[in-house]
């Protein structure tokens, strides 16, 4: 299957299966196989921070990614540059040392490095001075215990040497003390990994030297998730190979028997395609990189894989806090609910020091007295995901939580940083629409991202920072990357305006609104009014009643864009009060959303529309496709939030995304314009054509707020339309 057919093919893998509804109204709990209920965690980590350190911060800043750097108190650490909270931190384990039994230091095993034994060599194990070795030899485990003679290392058979592993433990706590809380991930010096075994007690997980080219990444994630499915040994994670290393595709590394995997363009489809396997899996994706080798390849694989995974809901995680959740998770061993209150119980487990990241409990309120309502919890902090579905931070341990109706939620905030900036002289003044850690790139004017330098860093988490420039830096490039608390960032460049793409924008607070639109409706006094909305500010309210008189020939009212656009954008939210909007059985359904060609054409071709309670989308074409998509529920008393991507034609590159409430729900791609007429216009507000004519259903009434409508160009971004940029 190529790429482009297996992109196409994904949704219909993807796709969320709607949530089951219990008949009694009980409400439903579940751990999220994801933190915050993401379907997918991606890390992509490097060892030693050494050339191209700070332009590889600055990439991981502008693409929202959590790179981690595996390093050494012996080598590569830059505890400013990880301290700063981008890039985590984590050991690169020294495979070549170990505590000398004899003077309790840590060194170098002797003759490590050598293809001779030396006197240091023979003074501790059982060869003679002047006697060949590998090189690279003797490592921890099995080859320490041959050397020494049961002395040292770890035997499959007879277990630790008579040191009881004293050589690697003392080492372990060497290199475990470097930090302020001791990591449980590690990379392997040299790549060399011959005895895992002796490090599974240790650690939750360790990345080795290895990957493929083949079509088959490890992205397993525990029970149910990742391919291999259903890795849950924590032997399977100590020893573990990267799903991809895009650096190194083309070159291959021939020192652990990876060819080449093509060219240039065969590596970018490549991890687009092992992406996306992993969205469908619901794995955890790792890449590794030299970045001191890497260069601007690393904001290439940023950037694509920005690119690729656009609108799927995604948690980029460090190395060290994926294997944290995984085994936390891992370690819930049920979940059950009474009323609203949710009841954990744990296995044990014998790193529980470890277990820092709080684990993700799903709560599912619909069909409970909790549905449309804001939540709070007695233990932990919420994230609202819809209207009914919510993610529960629970440490590890909980015994029990309550969950409760509140006036005044306090969700968790995974939006990206909003950055303001104010040039003033050489006063440099930084605003975040939330509390941010900010970092300021300074270089001569045109100066490469791929030459910045170390940032100056404001490490306070605050909305304002201040700097204070020389002339000559306010005078150059400065870029400023604003980092929150929840492991969220963005870049600017100071007095570069970021491209607006939009073609038309109103949030619809000023007195008048939707300038240039037009209206199509029976001329009631109340089918569209400007007023103050639900929860805040203004929206418009269309107002749609059975028997009202008809325009061109339909019952509606709607607001329609003359400009019919070939590729563009649209963002919109809608609102539907419980007492004005009644589910209907049957087949009697309703558009909110059209793009008709007109003319002629006949119905249109791409439809949103509202059934029995539920988000529907019609897209259809000449050549008889009918697809019908249930995209979600149509909660009532509940702001929703559409994205679409359209690209018209009457070709294969027919193109249509859409985004409900930031998943992404549909990507169709085909023919999906009548042939031999317009291009089609956009038009929101509601159309009921079973009210035609004097017609009837069970309802006679219905009431939409419409607000917050966005149109771009082409060249927008999903971030654009969703109020993420």
């Amino acid at each position: 299957m190529s790429l482009s057919t297996f992109a196409a093919f994904l949704p219909a893998l993807t796709r969320e299966p709607q949530p089951p509804v219990d008949p009694t109204g009980k409400l439903l709990a579940s751990v999220a196989l994801h933190r915050y209920g993401a379907v997918m965690t991606v890390n992509q980590n490097t060892d030693t921070l050494g050339t191209n350190k700070y332009p590889s911060e600055f990439w991981a800043m502008q693409y929202n990614i959590k790179p981690t750097a595996f390093v050494s108190r012996y080598m590569g650490a830059d505890n400013t540059l990880t301290n700063f909270g981008r890039v985590e931190k984590s050991i690169y384990f020294q495979t070549d040392r170990w505590q000398h039994p004899s003077t309790g230091t840590i060194g170098l095993i002797p003759d490590y490095n050598s293809t001779t034994w030396s006197s240091a060599g023979a003074a501790v194990f059982n060869v003679t001075a002047g006697q060949a070795k590998p090189d690279r030899y003797p490592n921890h485990g099995q080859q320490l215990y041959d050397v020494s003679g049961g002395v040292y290392g770890w035997d499959s058979v007879q277990g630790a040497g008579t040191n009881n592993l004293a050589e690697l433990t003392g080492l372990i706590d060497a290199e475990k003390s470097q930090y302020s809380e001791a990591p449980f991930a590690f990379s392997y010096r040299n790549g060399r990994n011959d005895t895992p075994e002796v490090y599974a007690p240790y650690f939750l997980g360790g990345r080795n030297s290895f990957f493929s080219t083949s079509g088959d990444a490890n992205t397993s994630y525990g029970s149910g998730a990742g391919l291999p499915n259903n890795k849950t040994a924590r032997l399977d994670y100590v020893d573990r190979a990267s799903a991809t290393r895009y650096a190194d595709f083309t070159s291959g590394v021939a020192s652990i028997g990876v060819e080449s995997g093509g060219t240039a363009t065969d590596r970018d489809n490549y991890l687009a395609q092992e992406l996306l396997k992993t969205v469908q899996s619901k794995g955890f994706f790792q890449d590794f990189m030299h970045w001191h080798t890497a260069g601007t390849l690393v904001r290439d694989m940023y950037r694509l894989t920005r690119s690729t995974l656009l609108g799927q809901d995604v948690h980029f995680a460090g190395y060290e806090e994926a294997l944290r959740y995984l085994w936390a998770r891992q370690s819930v061993q049920s979940v059950t609910v009474e009323g609203t209150t949710v009841s954990l119980v744990w296995k044990a487990f014998d790193l529980p020091e470890a277990l820092t990241i709080p684990v993700s409990i799903r709560i599912d309120t619909t069909g409970t007295d909790l549905a449309g309502k804001h939540l709070a919890s007695s233990v932990g902090q919420v994230l609202r995901k819809s209207a009914n579905v919510f993610v529960v931070e629970v440490p590890y341990g909980t015994s029990s939580f309550t969950v409760s109706e509140t006036a005044s939620p306090v969700y968790i905030d995974l939006g990206v940083p909003a950055i303001g900036f104010e040039l003033s002289g050489t006063t440099l003044t930084v605003t975040c629409d939330k509390p941010c850690r900010v970092a300021l790139w300074k270089a001569a004017t045109g100066t490469a991202e791929s030459s910045l330098g170390a940032p100056v860093r404001s490490t306070a988490y605050q909305t304002v920072h201040t700097f204070t420039l020389t002339s000559t830096e306010a005078a150059g490039d400065l870029y400023v990357g604003a980092l929150s608390e929840r492991g969220q960032s963005a870049v600017v460049k100071v007095g570069e305006a970021p491209p607006n793409n939009l073609l038309f924008s109103d949030n619809l607070e000023g007195s008048s609104y939707l300038s240039g639109w037009n209206i199509q409706n029976g001329g009631t006094a109340y089918a569209i009014q400007h007023q103050a909305a639900p929860g805040g500010g203004k929206a418009l309210r269309f107002e749609l009643r059975a028997g009202d008189p008809p325009n061109n020939s339909g019952t509606r009212t709607e607001v329609y864009y003359p400009e019919r656009l070939e590729e563009a954008w649209y963002s919109f939210r809608v609102y539907f009060p419980s007492a004005e909007y009644a589910d209907e059985t049957g087949t009697s359904r309703e558009s909110i959303a059209q793009w008709h060609q007109g003319g002629g054409s006949g119905s249109p071709y791409n439809m949103l529309l509202i059934q029995q309670g539920r988000f529907w989308l019609f897209l259809d074409n000449d050549a008889g496709r009918n697809i019908r998509l249930d995209i979600g529920s149509q909660v009532k008393d509940f702001w929703h939030t559409f994205v679409f991507y359209t690209r018209f034609s009457e070709f294969a590159e027919g193109h249509i995304k859409c985004w409900h409430n930031g998943t992404l729900v549909a990507d169709e791609t085909g023919p999906n314009l009548a042939a031999g007429f317009s291009l089609p216009e956009v038009k929101l507000g509601i159309y009921k054509w079973d009210w035609n004519n004097s017609g009837t259903t069970t309802t006679d009434k219905r009431v939409m707020w419409l607000d917050e409508v966005k149109i771009g160009n082409k060249d927008a971004t999903y971030a654009q339309m969703a109020g993420q940029t």
